[in-house]
């Protein structure tokens, strides 16, 4: 998962240049001077490719938009756990962890890890929140991290098994059938033993991306800079597809969400919330 990847640096500080755009809370004590760069250049090369075209869709404004999307359906589900897979430059555990009954976990390689926390050292507010107990970082390939580890079972039999939320925002693009897959049918079997618990990630068919053309290109000229020449894993599946086989790795129900914006404004975005098995009690 991670490993795979290569170096997504680049694509790290583009999306915390768009959590800070957007007026994420939490985005103003991850961004930074590079990301800021890579933001502004980014969306210059974007503009010119749009500009030669009718239907100048935003990528920025998409991903906010999927960003918010998925905000708020893991902020509607009950947790009490949030695990964010692959979490990058997300501001989303330094938002949720404000709330000192929610347990938050992140993880990402170690590298990211400690460059993340480095960003958050250079201010008091983002000292406080590293000193946080309820929000924890974990240095992890995605790829062979042990998932049960990452939320340890409590030891009193007399509590309700805990129910969490997982999230893998902007992961599964990069990964192919076969490891998206194997990804899933894990978190479906972990979340087993936490009835009412939710798997959140977003993924967008090729059917359904926009047509191909300068955009298009564009956008995969972009992707290969920013991963060392891999881009965005192509593959027939369409979103029917891909909800009949999160089934078929063992989550109870599969619902699939779209951002409420302006037709053709943003670049496509698709969010699937998949559920593992509900409890028999209220």
């Amino acid at each position: 998962m991670s490993a795979p990847r290569g170096d997504l640096t680049v694509t790290a500080l583009y999306t915390s240049g768009v959590w800070w755009w957007a007026g994420f809370s939490g985005a103003e004590l991850l961004i930074s001077r590079e990301a800021r760069s890579v933001f502004r250049v980014t969306n210059a090369a974007l503009a010119l490719v749009g500009c030669l075209r009718a239907d100048r869709r935003s990528l920025r404004r998409g991903l906010a938009d999927r960003h918010a999307l998925i905000d708020g359906l893991a902020g509607d589900c009950g947790a009490s756990v949030f695990v964010e897979l692959a979490a990058g430059l997300s501001r989303r555990g330094l938002a949720f962890s404000a709330d000192p009954s929610v347990r938050y976990v992140e993880v990402d390689l170690p590298a990211v890890i400690r460059h993340k926390e480095t960003l958050l050292q250079r201010s008091e507010a983002g000292r406080r929140i590293l000193a946080r107990s309820n929000l924890q970082r974990v240095g992890a390939d995605v790829a062979s991290v042990a998932l049960p580890s990452l939320v340890p079972t409590t030891d009193k039999a007399s509590e309700s098994p805990q129910r969490i939320c997982v999230i893998a925002e902007g992961l599964m693009m990069y990964l192919d059938a076969d490891q998206q897959r194997g990804l899933w049918c894990r978190i479906a079997a972990w979340l087993r033993d936490h009835p009412d618990s939710l798997f959140l990630f977003d993924l967008v068919p090729m059917s359904e991306q926009p047509a191909p053309g300068l955009l298009g290109r564009g956008l995969g000229a972009l992707m290969g800079l920013f991963t060392g020449g891999r881009g965005f894993v192509v593959d027939p599946r369409d979103r029917h597809d891909i909800r009949r086989e999160l089934l078929s790795c063992g989550f109870g129900s599969v619902e699939l969400h779209e951002p409420d914006s302006d037709e053709g404004a943003a670049v496509p975005m698709l969010v699937f919330a998949c559920r593992g098995w509900r409890s028999s009690t209220p």
